[in-house]
């Protein structure tokens, strides 16, 4: 066997494969032997056909199984003999075979690129942000809860601000919606229009002009409902009565202060992390493997139609135009992560392992444990919690460069925005 490689880009290469006559005439014969045992044809008894006549009727067949037989037989070893370690996807570009000639085949290869990194340890520059979590962020969440338990009350009288209304409306176009309900008092009911409300009751028609998704028309209104909601009044003793975990006004506030707190440094943790991803993308240029990319793609079409019960009418190549930018980015951070892994000597030991599990397990009661944590040692579930560790080790290695600026950004902006 001669191989010869050829480098096409940085991500693809031509494995040219040489036999010659004397190296396959013995997995020919053969393989004409036993397709002539059972080659049947009239005037001779089946497995009696001469060779001659026999290669000549499954000359075809023959030509066809020979050629995939042997490129599947020897592709891997022409491979290695190359000196790849491994490769991502392959095409069969060209092959060529006649009896008593020499078998050749071109495959093309794709490998992933040589990747070059920044010079990271010099430190790199990365926003955080640190989201300021004020009193009035945790009275919006109690009054959020306020809003569940309130008690509603039909009003026979008049209309009042904080009040409200469900009402039907016909546009200047004819256009008609039916049971639609708002606070008086809140967008779109509020200014002009809510002066136009107040004082106004159940069964009144007339004409206002709402603005709605930014697009100002005029509506004739039909008020078909009223109604008042009772707020309690939130002290230590209704906490006591109507939550279990905390028996105080204080208690609960904390307990709402802690849980935004770690939803918003989870984000915070999040945004950071893709940061650093930015900007290891804006400092390197890499060729990424097309095989990779649309291996990504078939992945999140199979994931979209498992979704919706294992079918969907969005025609896959849609699916993969909406998912390509992410899947790009993906890859490329994939082999980034594994240049930088290969280069620090980064893996996953058992203690790893084992103690990411006891972290996880801490979130379950004691008589469940067990049970989840045979669970997490299934083939599928280690792959993943493995997976997990080395990205946050390799972001504990980078960390260790970074130079942080804090942007500190209060959640009211977030909601004002």
């Amino acid at each position: 066997m001669k191989t010869e490689l050829e480098k096409i880009n940085d991500v693809e290469r031509l494995l040219k494969v040489t036999f010659e006559w004397n190296e396959v005439q013995g997995d020919y014969e053969q393989l004409v032997m036993n397709l002539r045992k059972n080659f049947k044809l009239d005037g001779f008894r089946p497995g009696k056909v001469p060779v001659s006549i026999a290669k000549k009727h499954l000359a075809a067949r023959i030509q066809y199984e020979f050629i995939n037989t042997m490129i599947e037989k020897t592709f891997d070893e022409a491979v290695k003999d190359t000196g790849i370690l491994d490769y991502i996807g392959s095409s069969l570009e060209d092959v060529s075979f006649e009896e008593n000639k020499p078998l050749t085949y071109d495959i093309k290869i794709e490998v992933d690129p040589e990747i070059v990194l920044p010079d990271y340890k010099k430190g790199l520059s990365v926003q955080k942000k640190e989201y300021i979590i004020e009193e009035r962020d945790i009275q919006q969440y109690i009054d959020a809860v306020i809003k569940e338990r309130a008690e509603i009350e039909k009003v026979s009288g008049t209309i009042e601000s904080g009040y409200f209304v469900t009402v039907d409306l016909v546009n200047d176009q004819g256009s008609r919606q039916e049971d639609i309900k708002w606070e008086v008092g809140t967008t779109p009911l509020d200014g002009d229009v809510e002066k136009a409300f107040i004082g106004k009751k159940a069964g009144d028609e007339f004409k206002v002009v709402l603005t709605i998704k930014n697009k100002s028309s005029e509506n004739t209104v039909f008020i078909k409902n009223v109604e008042k909601h009772l707020y309690p009044e939130i002290n230590d003793e209704w906490v006591k009565t109507n939550l279990e975990t905390v028996d105080t006004l204080e208690a609960w506030k904390k307990q709402i202060y802690d849980s935004i707190a770690k939803e918003m440094g989870d984000r915070a943790k999040y945004e950071f992390e893709q940061n650093i991803k930015n900007w290891f993308r804006d400092n390197i240029k890499v060729t990424l493997p097309k095989a990779r990319i649309e291996n990504y793609l078939e992945n999140m079409v199979t994931q979209f139609n498992y979704q919706r019960g294992g079918k969907s009418n969005i025609n896959p190549a849609d699916i993969k135009h909406f998912y390509r930018p992410q899947a790009e980015e993906s890859v490329r951070w994939f082999l980034i992560e594994e240049k930088i892994k290969e280069d620090e000597g980064l893996d996953v030991t058992s203690e790893d392992f084992e103690a990411k599990i006891d972290e996880m397990l801490a979130l379950y009661p004691e008589d469940q444990k067990d049970s989840f944590r045979n669970i997490y040692k299934q083939e599928n579930y280690r792959k993943q919690l493995e997976l997990q560790i080395l990205s946050e080790k390799i972001f504990a290695h980078i960390n260790e460069f970074v130079k942080v600026e804090i942007e500190k950004v209060k959640l009211s902006d977030l909601t004002q925005n």
